[in-house]
């Protein structure tokens, strides 16, 4: 298999997938530039959402203050820009499942840091309806949750939350209808009920815009007996 391998990236060898360059023994996927240049989200941001904050004096963000989410935790790894827009847009639209590597990485960074996800039980992905995860051929929230679950030894649940409404897509949509868009979009999987009850959940999705396709998820999931339920995000939007 070594041998296999080596002889393709003689013939053909592998280039970053971000500035095409080839990488070296020591590189994957993306070179070292380009990992270096991903922008990591750092404080001020909010206590709950973890959008960024303009001053260290604001704790919280006016949304979070209004409302009241479900979601009770949430953090992201980058703004949705430069790099990370880069490997989101290949993750979802390119097939380059790759790249789930790479931002799983920096998802585990940012969860070691925070002790509050020391008290996950179980990972789940937000689910994608059937139809879509056919047309794309997997689910990129479950394979960052893959590289989550490996690295922090805690199981993955893939199927104990499931999407009954093919819904049109979160980016299409204004901000104002996003709730509406998702709701009652998800069922929580009574055949799988005993592995997530009274557990806290650790959600894992790829992009936080408004927050209401997480929120709704646990909203669903607290209504089926979970103890808490703490996100976890690539980018924020």
């Amino acid at each position: 298999m070594h041998l296999l391998k080596d002889l393709i990236d003689l013939i053909l060898p592998p280039v970053c997938y971000i500035c095409k360059r080839r990488l070296k023994s020591e590189e994957n996927i993306i070179c070292n530039d380009c990992y270096s240049r991903i922008r990591l989200l750092s404080p001020p941001y909010c206590e709950r959402c973890g959008r960024p904050l303009p001053t260290p004096d604001i704790k919280v963000c006016n949304t979070c203050i209004i409302e009241r989410h479900p979601c009770s935790y949430i953090r992201g790894i980058s703004p949705y820009d430069g790099i990370a827009e880069h490997l989101i847009i290949l993750l979802k639209y390119n097939g380059k499942i790759g790249t789930a590597k790479i931002l799983g990485r920096l998802m585990i960074q940012a969860i070691l840091k925070e002790e509050i996800y020391r008290n996950c039980n179980v990972i789940l992905p937000v689910p994608l309806h059937t139809t879509r995860t056919r047309e794309r051929g997997y689910n990129q929230a479950e394979l960052l949750g893959k590289e989550l679950s490996v690295e922090l030894n805690i199981p993955l649940v893939s199927d104990a939350l499931i999407r009954v409404r093919a819904t049109p897509s979160q980016t299409k949509l204004p901000s104002e209808e996003r709730a509406t868009n998702v709701k009652d979009a998800f069922v929580v999987n009574k055949q799988r009920i005993e592995l997530i009850k009274d557990k806290t959940v650790l959600l894992v999705d790829d992009v936080l815009t408004t927050g209401a396709t997480l929120n709704e998820c646990a909203r669903t999931l607290l209504k089926g007996d979970v103890k808490e339920v703490l996100g976890i995000v690539s980018v924020i939007a």
